[in-house]
């Protein structure tokens, strides 16, 4: 989204940043959640390249690594890598150290934490995140959370629960409509609020206006 804003890809992720009010109508808070059925699905491109447009467009945004064995936000965005979600959720680490600016004016990110290096601890209990997210959130106008796989871990099942929206980005071609019924039973088993899915790496072409307009602005 900054290094290549004009990408078709962004295009339509613009698109999504227009309908997230709508997305996130009637939900009880600030939190979208944004996780996929299976790994690879491009759910963290998603999170980090929306949260970077709304950023832009004026809105403090935070944007949370909650996969604690393989998330890669921080490098990203040039961060280090911690401490992160699990050590401020267990009062192991300060907020002001944990939540870290970016070089994206309005947008700040909490990194997975060192938790994947020390041995695989384990995600912060329910009561704990809620908490947390409770004094969190409202400092915000929006929180992402980027989460593993549901069908990987429990990990979105469990803090899905805080998130007053959820979107599902599935693969074109690499998720069988079992999977994807399946990780979504187990999302709303949990009593969380699937908002949609997405479309990612569709083989439709591009539409011939947008061509046109990228072809102007060359």
């Amino acid at each position: 989204a900054s290094a290549k804003p004009e990408d078709y890809s962004v295009e339509n992720l613009r698109g999504l940043r227009s309908m997230l009010e709508d997305v996130m109508a009637g939900a009880d808070n600030n939190v979208l959640m944004i996780t996929s059925p299976l790994p690879s699905m491009g759910k963290s491109f998603l999170s980090l390249n929306l949260s970077v447009l709304i950023a832009q467009s004026g809105r403090r945004v935070l944007l949370i690594d909650a996969d604690y064995q393989r998330g890669q936000l921080h490098k990203s965005l040039g961060l280090q890598m911690g401490p992160g979600l699990p050590e401020v959720v267990r009062g192991k680490a300060e907020l002001r150290e944990t939540v870290k600016a970016t070089s994206v004016q309005n947008l700040y990110c909490i990194p997975r934490g060192f938790s994947g290096n020390a041995g695989g601890s384990e995600m912060p209990a329910d009561k704990e995140f809620a908490a947390f997210m409770q004094v969190v959130a409202p400092r915000f106008d929006i929180v992402i959370m980027d989460t593993p796989p549901v069908l990987s871990v429990a990990t979105a099942a469990s803090l899905g629960r805080q998130a007053g929206s959820t979107i599902m980005v599935v693969r074109e071609g690499q998720v069988k409509e079992p999977q994807l019924n399946e990780a979504i039973k187990r999302l709303l088993f949990s009593g969380v609020r699937v908002s949609g899915c997405i479309l990612n790496g569709s083989s439709t072409p591009t539409p011939r206006h947008y061509a046109y307009y990228r072809e102007q602005l060359d």
